[in-house]
């Protein structure tokens, strides 16, 4: 893959110092595009100048550096172009590294530049984000590599990654989720250590680890997970309601429930209740104007921000996670004849039945039955500004 969007400095190869422009400039910070392309010039220079491209771990985005050197000091890798530069030539120059039989240089050369990757990296998050919502992201620092980790550091404000890591692009995009977080937020919630995708643990920790499970799924536009270090795959699409065979616990203390709903938000596939597909542009709203430690207090944010409330409700409903009015079974804000349709036609079904209505079941025992229809005629009539 090119090295998109990383520092390139020209170098003479004899004294080791940037060339320079007619104009003066020194051939420094240049940045590559996409492709990998960049373009400097015209260069004065001595006559048969030989040039060498000095390359660094750091762009925009972030900066990786090794856990022992100081912030200004990246990885960087020097190499020597087999080409020179005669007086009033234009030299278009390709080059290509590729080395099969130094394996230490190839990690050297390439692991860093893996980290900060706009294919698979930190920079593929910082670009999605400035595409999306014309937000640019602080430069992050990532540690690399760590004996430890993965982890975000927030006393020191940086990404920790271990050797190993540079295959599994949602671990690294997870722990700059992290970083953007306390961009963000100016400061980062508390979470616990030990936590899990289908498990419980707590309400902050579940929004946390929430948020940075869901961000590589919108980055890298699909709906499946790698976890480290051993590569089990979560499809975040699939689990809703009645998962705890699987192992999934349910609600707003489970990370994956969290990033569930996000996903959900976002996404524009249907599955079950959920029906909508909003982008990525007012979660990151929320994240930037409206700080909080729950995915409770997203929820109120986005319902007191003006946006759409029944479909986010559903799609936040099919991961588990249940904010609707009591009584209110289709989530549109009133207890009505409606909602007591949908009970009507569910009654008597439990889970495993096709039948059953999980909005129905408004007491969460499986089973839609008289103890479901004593909640809603308890608050009949009721309206909700959820």
């Amino acid at each position: 893959m090119p090295l998109a969007f990383v520092r390139v400095d020209v170098l003479n190869s004899t004294s080791g110092e940037p060339l320079k422009d007619i104009n003066g400039n020194p051939s420094t910070n240049i940045l590559t595009d996409a492709n990998g392309n960049f373009t400097f010039g015209p260069i004065y220079a001595p006559r048969g100048c030989w040039v060498n491209l000095k390359i660094y771990s750091r762009n925009d985005a972030a900066i990786v550096v090794d856990p022992g050197r100081e912030i200004i000091d990246p990885y960087s890798r020097q190499m020597e172009i087999p080409e020179f530069v005669s007086v009033g030539e234009n030299k278009t120059i390709t080059y290509t590294y590729l080395d099969t039989e130094h394996s230490q240089n190839i990690a050297e050369f390439v692991h860093p530049w893996t980290i900060l990757s706009y294919h698979s990296g930190v920079t593929r998050g910082w670009c999605y984000i400035f595409d999306e919502t014309d937000s640019i992201i602080p430069q992050a620092i990532v540690r690399y590599p760590n004996q430890t980790g993965p982890f975000y550091d927030f006393t020191t404000e940086e990404i920790v990654l271990p050797w190993g890591v540079e295959p599994f692009p949602d671990v690294i995009l997870h722990e700059y989720a992290h970083s953007v977080m306390n961009m963000c937020y100016g400061y980062f919630p508390p979470v616990m250590l030990k936590h899990s995708i289908e498990k419980k643990s707590n309400l902050t920790t579940a929004w946390v680890e929430g948020w940075a499970d869901s961000f590589p799924l919108p980055v890298f536009n699909r709906t499946t997970l790698k976890s480290f270090p051993y590569g089990e795959v979560y499809d975040l699409e699939v689990p809703t309601w009645c998962w705890s065979q699987y192992g999934w616990e349910d609600g707003d203390e489970v990370e994956g429930r969290v990033a569930g709903a996000l996903q959900d938000i976002f996404d524009s596939h249907n599955d079950g209740n959920d029906t909508f597909s909003d982008g990525f542009s007012r979660i990151w709203n929320i994240m930037q104007t409206q700080p909080s430690n729950t995915f409770r207090g997203f929820w109120q944010a986005w319902n007191t921000s003006g946006y759409q409330k029944q479909p986010a409700l559903m799609a936040i409903f099919q991961n588990t996670i249940d904010y609707r009015g009591k009584g209110d079974v289709d989530a549109d804000g009133n207890v009505t004849i409606l909602d007591q349709i949908i009970l009507a036609k569910a009654f008597g079904f439990k889970k495993g039945d096709s039948k059953f209505d999980k909005r129905a079941d408004l007491n969460y025992d499986d089973t839609v039955n008289i103890l479901d229809a004593i909640i809603f005629a308890n608050y009949f009539g009721k309206h909700y500004d959820c």
